[in-house]
């Protein structure tokens, strides 16, 4: 028999626990909120751009990258179970 079992995508899980990443949604949004109005206080438009992606976009994109790394771990040890 093929069990599913959820594999959580983002932090906030501790030990026995399902679910939890909301809290985790609701950060990076505050985050990019706040560089964001960060960057419509630049100077001129290519600099907000830039603060927008390099201290908002780019840190984002890199911990979607370790979380997919992490559940692609977590697959690959309950395929070898």
């Amino acid at each position: 028999m093929n069990e599913c079992r959820s594999v959580p995508i983002l932090g906030g899980v501790g030990p026995g626990r399902q679910g939890g990443s909301g809290a985790v949604f609701v950060i990076w949004a505050a985050w990019l909120y706040a560089i964001g109005m960060l960057a419509l206080g630049a100077h001129d438009a290519m600099r907000g751009v830039a603060v927008f992606v390099v201290f908002g976009i780019a840190p984002v994109l890199f911990m979607v990258w370790v979380a997919a790394l992490r559940v692609r771990s977590l697959r690959a040890s309950m395929r070898d179970e």
